[in-house]
């Protein structure tokens, strides 16, 4: 079965979430190497540009298996990537999916997660019709915890998968 195909482009006036594209390699390198960036994150940070493009091939592998959504965000208009925000570790049932995101710090601050996190939430009741969507951040992530209480998050608990975290839990 193929979820995610065509694959939906989601939309508002000030923000366009489109397909990961290999050209969106620097963009994401440039996320993903940063250290003060991934500070919240427990992974590794990128060292190459190609390991970021790797990392791309990944998510749309995970795309085309129904494993996982990812997309880019941009602004109309302006196709280069700013952050990404997907769906994945969905539920035997697809009725549970986590949810993550990044954004340039450049543009944080902005209220542009926000609309993107709206729009990927819609997407998630409406086309999906998941009844739960999870979240987990770092207990010092401040923005993170914020946009996740605009949204009706309800935090759990501590988190089962990162130390120094919190585990959140939205439901339809």
């Amino acid at each position: 079965m193929s979820y995610f195909k065509p694959f939906p482009m989601l939309q508002n006036d000030k923000l366009l979430l489109r397909y990961m594209e290999e050209e969106d390699a620097r963009a994401l390198f440039s996320l993903r190497s940063d250290a003060e960036q991934m500070r919240y994150i427990d992974r590794p940070l990128h060292q190459t540009e190609a390991e970021s493009l790797a990392h791309i091939e990944m998510l749309q592998e995970q795309i085309d298996s129904g494993e996982g959504i990812s997309w880019a965000i941009s602004l109309p208009g302006h196709p280069r990537m700013i952050g990404s925000i997907c769906l994945f570790n969905f539920s035997e049932d697809r009725k549970e999916a986590e949810i993550g995101y990044e954004i340039h710090p450049n543009m944080q601050r902005r209220g542009l997660m926000k609309m993107a996190v709206e729009l990927v939430l819609n997407y998630a009741k409406n086309e999906l019709q998941l009844r739960y969507v999870h979240a987990h951040t770092h207990r010092e992530n401040e923005g993170s915890k914020r946009l996740l209480a605009q949204h009706q998050f309800r935090i759990l608990g501590a988190s089962p998968i990162a130390k120094d975290s919190f585990w959140y839990r939205k439901q339809f």
